[in-house]
């Protein structure tokens, strides 16, 4: 990986890791039936990643002056417990399908401070792809969340590819749910492809604090 150098995520990034993450999720995750705003998910990512800035569980790939790629982790108790996300989880499909995935883990959508962490959005710039940045990426998060004390390291992936990735890291896929099942105000939204069949919750423990095992029952689908 010559000439590519990873750090937390710093103010001046702000604004170019909004960019690459809308670039990227545009064009790599799944398809919907309608248009959804940029500009709205920019803004959001820009919040999102202010707030990495401050909690340092954000990292950038650079090369150069050019930005390669980024994470952004929360805390998942910050998203659960956020009035904000039940209340747009009834109004946005993306939102409503990520609800309906974690509360088939956590029924009660209910988690500890700081015992979760959110890797909640990895892109890689295209230009880059194929030199394990977005390994090495997903390495720094469960080093930052090992050292902030987090036992679980969680996230929602959206297609077969970055699944592949996360699970080569260790982590175990338990829920998911289908793209063609899904359904919002009684109307289909997304649609499948071969590279976009369903998104998984995937969780994995690196610590070695508490032994990670998934629910009793059978993985739900």
């Amino acid at each position: 990986m010559t000439n590519i150098t990873f750090d937390k995520i710093i103010h001046s990034d702000v604004d170019d890791v909004a960019n690459l993450i809308c670039t990227e999720f545009g064009r790599r995750q799944v398809s919907t039936v309608e248009d959804e705003s940029d500009e709205e998910f920019k803004e959001y990512l820009q919040y999102i990643a202010a707030g990495c800035v401050e909690s340092g569980l954000g990292f950038t790939a650079k090369s150069g002056n050019s930005l390669a790629g980024v994470v952004l982790c929360v805390d998942l108790q910050e998203t659960f417990d956020s009035d904000e996300f039940i209340e747009a989880a009834k109004q946005e499909p993306m939102l409503a399908m990520l609800y309906q995935l974690n509360q088939k883990y956590f029924p009660e959508m209910k988690v500890e401070k700081g015992k979760y962490l959110n890797i909640k959005f990895i892109a890689v710039n295209e230009a880059f792809s194929g030199k394990g940045i977005s390994q090495s990426l997903i390495q720094f998060a469960l080093k930052a969340a090992k050292e902030s004390k987090f036992s679980y390291a969680h996230t929602e992936s959206a297609g077969s590819a970055s699944q592949y990735v996360f699970k080569k890291e260790g982590f175990t896929d338990v829920a998911e749910t289908k793209y063609d099942d899904f359904t919002f105000n009684g109307e289909h939204y997304f649609v499948s492809s071969d590279a976009h069949q369903s998104i998984q919750l995937l969780i994995t423990n690196y610590n070695g604090t508490e032994p990670f095992k998934p629910l009793d029952k059978a993985r739900v689908n």
